[in-house]
């Protein structure tokens, strides 16, 4: 209502006068439980307790401690940025959908069966005890590692060259491929390639040689 007096007992402001309904506590803690009580004063001494709640302030977004990549994964460990242990994190490679997230009141995240050679961006927010959501924050970017080709094998031999195509093995078009041809066993090196294709070609060799 419009009572003339509010005592603040949390933060002490000593008392509110005139037809103030609204106050802001400030220096709270993230997700964090507080009791509220509001009272008429008059004269200096409190009448009653005409109003009392509770709730839990919002949390933050995680921040980011570490990440490693891998061919088909990514692991991440993040931090609770000022919120208190057992809050719920929540990491995405999208915009939170079920199938590009992970939620666990963990700091500790693995992202598998993803693509290799592709960048993801990862973006995090959380929970407070009464299940509403943080704002959400971008965390990093990163690219996973290439898959190694697969299937090498020869498709053209003559007298003098050598052509050589392999499987990409998953990885997306415009792979980079080092692409390298030795004599004999490995023992020395005759021209390194690098290509953009699954495909490499080799001229002006020796003939009747070992490669």
């Amino acid at each position: 209502g419009n009572d003339s007096n509010f005592s603040v007992a949390l933060i002490s402001a000593g008392v509110i006068t005139g037809d103030i309904t609204t106050i802001t506590l400030t220096g709270l803690s993230t997700n964090t439980a507080y009791a509220f009580q509001a009272g008429i004063t008059a004269g200096g001494h409190t009448n009653k307790t005409t109003i009392t709640v509770s709730t839990y302030t919002l949390s933050v977004a995680p921040s980011l401690v570490a990440y490693s990549n891998d061919v088909n994964a990514v692991s991440i460990t993040l931090g609770l940025n000022g919120n208190p242990s057992g809050t719920v994190l929540e990491i995405s490679t999208g915009s939170f959908e079920g199938v590009n997230s992970a939620s666990s009141a963990s700091t500790s995240f693995t992202f598998n069966r993803l693509a290799p050679n592709t960048q993801y961006t990862f973006s995090g927010r959380s929970y407070n005890q009464n299940g509403d959501v943080s704002s959400s924050a971008v965390l990093f970017s990163t690219t996973t590692k290439s898959a190694g080709p697969s299937s090498l094998r020869t498709s053209i031999v003559t007298f003098n060259a050598l052509k050589f195509v392999w499987d990409g093995n998953s990885n997306p078009s415009g792979t980079k491929y080092l692409v390298q041809l030795y004599l004999g066993t490995l023992a020395t090196l005759v021209e390194s390639q690098t290509v953009t294709s699954p495909e490499a070609e080799f001229t002006g060799l020796s003939v009747g040689t070992k490669y």
